[in-house]
């Protein structure tokens, strides 16, 4: 029983696969990848119980078999061998593989696949479809929102709500708020879409390993199930359980109106922000924005490091204040908006404001100034 694959693609699939192996478990499995072999190719999976990856690839199989490798050994050897064909065979009365290429030879000890939990297989309802590059834009444009402390675990997710044809994202840490949404009937995606309504949060880890495998494949189809989510994106699946708790009523968040409104160019905002907060870096990441009649004052100053105050144009309707924000949260938005032009709304000195593209409200960003004399 043995199987020839190249060495780039099996590289490739162990990096990706390696990412869901578990670091913490006790049990000697989960710290390994299950390697299957049959008529239909070879298939690597790992799963910590919480996120898991099958990555199907194509190799010559002679016989099937199925075994545990440990991940870090398997990775490190294939990824030293200098290309070309790599022949694994396999011994399961001793649950030993024999990885040969060239005139090389490594041995490694394994574990019975008896040991490995079975992964969560979707059932296919409520599946849906989404263009790839659209979903990790959506992805990069909210998980960067996400808390990364866990004392609220359920803010360490984004959540994910298709009504009808209408799908949105959002993440909250408490401070701020990243929201996106994306119309599966518009003009730039006219992909298939079935099942009922659905409301979840899925883990930010999960996203994230998503948004990398994504940049492979045209489309990504959802299914969301009972406490589980499965990703298919092109011959890869991944599946992740689901966060469980109160998410916050963020559509709440959302200003409904605003005492001064700013029309101002994206870059040109953002790098001014960026600038003054070099000032302030070694203390709080405190900037403050002066809106008045004649544009957008930047400024910020520390007693350690000095002062800097800058002027953006932009036009300014609504009444004058001086404002401040903690400088990455300010960036953050703004790399995030993927617009020219943005309107930068505010509703009064200690009250959330919001940045949304000029053009439409696909994407909106709520952020809370700080509370400074």
């Amino acid at each position: 029983m043995k199987v020839r694959v190249d060495q780039q693609t099996l590289s490739a699939a162990l990096q990706t696969v390696s990412r869901a192996v578990s670091t913490r478990s006790t049990i000697p499995a989960l710290a390994g990848i299950l390697v299957e072999a049959s008529p239909d190719g070879l298939f690597l999976k790992a799963y910590d119980n919480e996120l898991g990856i099958h990555y199907p690839l194509a190799a010559e199989v002679e016989g099937g078999f199925s075994i545990v490798l440990p991940s870090r050994i398997l990775g490190d050897i294939v990824r030293s061998i200098p290309g070309g064909n790599i022949d694994i065979s396999i011994d399961t009365s001793t649950y030993t593989a024999e990885v040969k290429w060239g005139k090389s030879e490594f041995s490694i000890h394994g574990f019975d696949p008896a040991q490995f939990p079975d992964l969560p297989t979707p059932t296919g309802r409520n599946r849906f479809a989404v263009p790839s590059d659209t979903l990790r834009k959506m992805i990069r444009q909210t998980s960067f929102a996400i808390a990364q402390s866990d004392v609220r675990p359920i803010l360490s997710g984004v959540m994910m709500e298709k009504n009808g044809r209408e799908l949105s994202m959002a993440a909250v840490d408490g401070v701020r708020l990243a929201y996106r949404r994306f119309f599966l009937g518009s003009e730039e995606y006219q992909g298939s879409t079935s099942g009922e309504d659905i409301k979840a949060v899925v883990p930010g880890r999960a996203l994230n390993e998503i948004a990398r495998i994504a940049a492979e494949a045209s489309e990504t189809c959802f299914e969301i199930g009972s406490g589980q989510v499965f990703f298919d994106v092109g011959r890869i699946r991944i599946v992740s359980r689901l966060l469980e708790g109160q998410f916050p009523p963020y559509r709440q968040i959302v200003p409904s109106s605003f005492v001064t409104t700013a029309r101002v160019q994206t870059s040109v905002l953002h790098d001014a922000v960026e600038r003054a907060s070099l000032i302030s870096a070694d203390d709080d990441y405190a900037v403050r924005l002066r809106l008045s009649s004649e544009g957008i004052g930047v400024l910020s100053a520390s007693s350690k490091v000095g002062r800097a105050q800058e002027a953006v144009e932009a036009q300014v309707e609504g009444e004058e204040m001086e404002i401040a924000f903690n400088a990455r949260f300010l960036i953050d938005g703004l790399r995030a908006v993927d617009a020219q032009e943005v309107l930068f709304r505010t509703t009064g000195r200690f009250g959330p404001a919001c940045i949304r593209p000029l053009e439409h409200e696909n994407f909106i960003y709520v952020v809370m100034p700080l509370k400074t004399p």
